[in-house]
């Protein structure tokens, strides 16, 4: 199937994007050699060829669910650099602004 660069500016407009004619010749080209290894790939007999979702057989994907110890309170916030009871506190990141006629509570 040739594919020439009227379908690639075709193809273009549809997905609203623009090339110019030396990328439109060189996708041209590109797409022409995915049609083809694609029609390649349609001549395979797969018949008996298993259903995969993967390409090799993964093992040991899940862990067990299991109970551990988790950090003291004082220990995950001794390196941080302002605390709150016990919360990091962090520098305010939005300002008190208005968007689409909301208005941010302080």
């Amino acid at each position: 199937m040739a594919i020439t660069t009227e379908d690639v500016h075709k193809l273009a407009k549809l997905a609203k994007l623009r090339f110019s004619p030396q990328q439109a010749k060189r996708l041209a080209r590109e797409l022409e050699t995915i049609v083809a290894y694609v029609t390649k790939l349609q001549a395979l007999d797969t018949q008996n060829v298993p259903l995969t979702s993967y390409a090799f057989q993964p093992s040991n994907t899940m862990r067990d669910d299991s109970v551990e110890g988790s950090l003291e309170p004082e220990t995950v916030l001794s390196n941080a650099p302002k605390v709150t009871g016990n919360y990091f506190s962090i520098p305010r990141v939005i300002k008190n602004t208005k968007s689409n006629g909301h208005k941010f509570k302080q």
